[in-house]
């Protein structure tokens, strides 16, 4: 090739011009990520699993190419707890390496680890993937051999970057289903969030009704759908089609979008379950109920009706098979948040169908279900009578310096609570990767009702360690300052506001749990709208 003389002075000299400054700029990536890496190996070395989060979060922060690649080595082995670090990790790791540099960083990452329990990592890195490159890899996957959920986290991956495919994509993967019943129901959860991220802008367009016919007769018997998976598809169609009802059959909703409503197709016999007058539509409802020490805390006089009688109140009549309303209750008894949330929880028990499942789930510094109350069981009269002797003989303990109002259960381990409402099965807890276990799937809640009145302050994998002058010493719940110690007593990552919302993305990321959060006292309601908008349920404040 010949080059022009006179072109090449000036070349020679862009040259000169750019290597000094690439040289700079190369020496403070450098620097950059030798420091993180420093912090990233400091942090390790230290006990609480609360510092090693810090350390990969440094780590991260950098964007360099060889943090991402330390951090997917570190995913195999992350140390204890394992199956949370891995979470963490994934998730870290999305939200600070996100250029184009970082996608076949991933890609490796992926194909290192392949299992259904990956699937949030699948997620967190195809998003990565779809906002560089776009959604074409994706779509082949969600239509692909791999295992369901995978495939599911290709869908949710192109949903969260709004991908335009969705719409033509959603009935051929309608075509393609799973045998098993818990990989469907993934794969339809993921579906309806793709629905629900892709409609604005398209609802009257032929590609949106296709996509919503193909979605609805999923609910068709020849799909096999668990009928908590047909929940999940009425849901999202009741949001998409700006309708109330829930309707468990797919020509009612096919009418319904061609404008031929067909109310009769719903359930009119079905009683929507009800907790602080806040209604939900699901069947097998888990109450997860805030036992911090700050629900000793004496209730707003404002929320009383007007003129509470002081002694024992004389029940209203009521005709036979009549249920107890908001309206019964019995205000004498209470004083205190917990109080409250106990008559409460004793109506909305008492309004269930027999045929219908609860769980109780506390939550204080320990998070557990109820003395009573196994797992999901159905909603006898015996059952919640269990249930409710056991929190009837619930009384505060003594005041304290720090407790002025006296002590329940500790600290607020909200985490702990949301974690074990996706684990709950029909006896007990499932034990590990609940978000993907089919067992959870077909005996866990589909609905979640959180009552709290704080914002999270512990998390289950606290730890005792040596202060390292990064944190204030003081009590977690009333964030009172106290005298400096040579060892501190440390929360875990999930008491961070942050991590425990990004946490709850992963749990209900199939699932497709609705969750409405009732807060009362000092919690914060944007906090609680949040969560609640993963799960598309409501979110309100009581006072108290």
């Amino acid at each position: 090739m010949l080059h022009h003389p006179l072109l090449a002075a000036p070349l020679a000299l862009c040259a000169a011009l750019f290597s000094p400054w690439a040289a700079a700029a190369q020496e403070g990536a450098d620097a950059a990520f030798e420091k993180a890496h420093k912090r990233y190996e400091e942090c390790l070395r230290r006990a609480p699993f609360l510092m090693h989060t810090r350390g990969r979060r440094a780590l991260a922060e950098s964007g360099d190419p060889r943090a991402l690649e330390i951090l997917a080595k570190s995913y195999r082995k992350p140390g204890q707890p394992e199956e949370f670090a891995r979470y963490l990790i994934a998730g870290i790791a999305t939200r600070h390496c996100v250029a184009d540099e970082h996608v076949e960083i991933y890609d490796a990452w992926r194909e290192r680890h392949d299992e259904p329990e990956d699937a949030w990592l699948w997620f967190r890195a195809l998003t990565v993937r779809g906002q560089n490159r776009g959604g074409e890899a994706l779509e082949e996957l969600a239509l692909g051999d791999e295992d369901a959920f995978l495939r599911g986290a290709a869908i949710e991956a192109l949903a969260a970057i709004r991908d335009k495919g969705l719409l033509d994509l959603i009935p051929r993967v309608c075509e393609r289903m799973p045998k098993k019943t818990a990989e469907r129901a993934a794969l339809v959860g993921a579906m309806g969030t793709a629905l629900a991220n892709t409609a604005r802008g398209d609802k009257d367009t032929p590609r949106f009704r296709s996509a919503v016919v193909a979605y609805a007769h999923m609910l068709d018997e020849e799909h096999g759908l668990p009928h908590a998976a047909k929940l999940v598809v009425a849901r999202h169609l009741a949001q998409l089609l700006d309708v109330d009802e829930l309707i468990i059959e797919s020509q009612a909703w096919i009418n319904l979008l061609a404008d031929r409503a067909n109310p009769s197709a719903a359930d009119e016999g079905y009683v929507r379950p009800r907790f602080f007058g806040v209604e939900a539509t699901g069947e097998r409802l888990c109450f997860v109920i805030d036992m911090s020490d700050s629900m000793c805390k004496a209730i707003n006089p404002a929320i009383k009706p007007e003129g509470p009688k002081t002694g024992p109140i004389k029940e209203r009549k009521r005709k036979k098979g009549e249920l107890l309303t908001e309206d019964d209750l019995p205000w004498h008894r209470i004083t205190t948040r917990f109080d409250l949330a106990r008559e409460h929880l004793r109506i909305s028990l008492g309004q269930l169908d027999p045929e219908q499942h609860f769980s109780v789930i506390f939550f204080g510094t320990q998070a557990d279900l109820v003395e009573g109350c196994k797992g999901m069981v159905k909603a006898s009269r015996s059952n919640i009578a269990r249930v409710m002797k056991t929190l009837d003989a619930i009384t505060p303990g003594s005041p304290t310096s720090m407790r002025p109002d006296g002590t329940l259960r500790g600290t607020t381990n909200l985490h702990g609570g949301l974690r074990r409402a996706f684990m709950v099965k029909k006896k007990g807890f499932v034990a590990e990767h609940a978000y993907v276990s089919p067992v959870a799937f077909e005996e866990g809640c589909d609905t979640i009702f959180l009552l709290s009145d704080g914002t999270p302050s512990w998390d289950d994998w606290d730890c005792m360690d040596t202060n390292y002058g990064e944190d204030q010493v003081g009590d977690p719940e009333s964030h009172a300052p106290m005298d400096d110690a040579p060892r501190m007593h440390y929360s875990g990552p999930y008491a961070r506001m942050n991590n425990l919302l990004e946490d709850l993305g992963r749990m209900n990321l199939f699932r497709e749990v609705e969750i409405n959060c009732i807060g009362i006292g000092e919690v914060q309601l944007g906090f609680l709208k949040r969560m609640a908008d993963i799960g598309q349920g409501k979110a309100v404040h009581i006072g108290g």
